[in-house]
């Protein structure tokens, strides 16, 4: 990762300027990922608000770890999300699904 005097490099920008950057780009939704959302959820709900008024669709990237008050807390903003589960062996997220929905994967 990019540092520079200790930081990470880049340029600030507000949940606003996220939104119309992407209506600017004739963007259909916003998605949160690369670093799982719910670490940055402050500033996510604060762009979901903003996206929301001007007519996106939020959508989260997420391992699926989150508290029902976040879920509660988000909810008429959050439009959508897509859960990744990973695991280095077939036979644990075998286990994990089957745990979770009663049937294998």
């Amino acid at each position: 990762m990019p540092h520079d005097q200790g930081r990470i490099a880049g340029d600030a920008i507000s949940p606003s300027e996220i939104a119309q950057s992407a209506v600017r780009y004739k963007c259909k939704s916003v998605s949160y990922t690369y670093t799982e959302p719910t670490i940055f959820y402050e500033l996510a709900r604060e762009t979901m608000v903003e996206a929301k008024k001007v007519g996106l669709l939020n959508i989260f990237v997420t391992n699926g770890y989150m508290t029902r008050d976040m879920l509660d807390d988000c909810k008429g903003l959050l439009d959508a999300a897509n859960v990744d589960l990973k695991a280095f062996q077939r036979s644990v997220l075998h286990e994990a699904l089957q745990s979770q929905t009663g049937r294998g994967a």
